[in-house]
C-alpha cells in the first residue's frame, strides 16, 4: 500500500473544496486543487483516460419519503507519487452519472471524503441532515473507493450505491445504471472536445450490442 501524508496544502484544499455549493444544473463539480476545469485543456483519447460511471445513494442510511431529496458528492486524492499531487471533485451530471476529467494512465485516485445530505420539507420549512465518510482517515474503512487510469481512452468504472458502511458495486444484471446510460449522460458535456467522437462511437457500439 502506498503511504501518503496529508500536508497543510492538502488540508487547505480539502476545506476549500468542501465549501463548494451545488445548484441544479446539467453538470456540477469538476474542481482540481480548488480550481475549475477548462475543457479546452483536456488531454486527448490517444494519451489520456476518461473514467466515468454511476454513483448513487439508493441504500443510504435513511429511508427517503417522497418529499425528501438527497445529494452526494465526493473528493478524491491522487495517490501515485510519480504523478502530480491533486485533490479532485468529480463532475456530476443529472441522475447518478459522474466522470473524472481526462487524466494520464497511471493516475491512482482514492476516495478521501464523501458527503451525503438529506433535505426534508415541512411545509414552508426545510431541515437538512448531513452524513460524512472519511475513509482516508479510516472511517469507515469499507467506504474506500480506488480507481486507476489503466490505458488511454474510455474507462467505465461501474455503478456504485451508497450504504450505511460505505459503497457497494451495483451487481444487478439488467440495471439501467450501465455504461450506455453513463455515456449518454456525459456526451453533451464533452461535445466539442476531442472526446466527442470516441463517446459517440462507443454509444453506437453498445446500442448495436443491445439490439442484437
Amino acid at each position: 500500500m502506498i503511504k501518503f501524508k496529508l500536508n497543510k496544502k492538502y488540508i487547505f484544499l480539502l476545506l476549500s473544496l468542501s465549501l463548494v455549493l451545488f445548484s441544479s444544473c446539467s453538470s456540477i463539480g469538476g474542481y482540481v486543487n480548488g480550481k475549475t476545469l477548462n475543457k479546452k485543456e483536456f488531454g486527448p483519447p490517444e494519451t489520456h483516460t476518461l473514467m466515468f460511471g454511476h454513483m448513487d445513494v439508493e441504500d443510504a442510511p435513511l429511508h427517503l419519503p417522497v418529499n425528501n431529496t438527497a445529494k452526494d458528492y465526493q473528493e478524491y486524492i491522487q495517490m501515485n507519487p510519480e504523478k502530480e499531487p491533486l485533490i479532485f471533485l468529480p463532475i456530476y451530471f443529472q441522475g447518478s452519472v459522474m466522470s473524472f476529467y481526462p487524466m494520464e494512465p497511471g493516475v491512482n485516485l482514492r476516495l478521501m471524503f464523501s458527503r451525503y445530505s438529506i433535505m426534508r420539507f415541512y411545509g414552508n420549512y426545510t431541515h437538512t441532515t448531513v452524513y460524512q465518510f472519511w475513509p482516508f482517515l479510516g472511517w469507515p474503512e469499507s467506504s474506500t473507493l480506488w480507481f486507476s487510469c489503466k490505458k488511454p481512452g474510455l474507462q467505465y468504472i461501474g455503478s456504485y450505491i451508497r450504504t450505511k458502511s460505505g459503497y457497494k458495486k451495483d451487481m444487478e444484471k439488467d440495471s439501467a445504471k450501465n455504461e450506455l446510460s453513463a455515456l449518454e449522460g456525459i456526451k453533451a458535456y464533452y461535445k466539442g472536445t476531442s472526446w466527442e467522437t470516441v463517446i459517440e462511437k462507443r454509444i453506437e457500439e453498445l446500442q448495436n450490442e443491445k439490439s442484437n
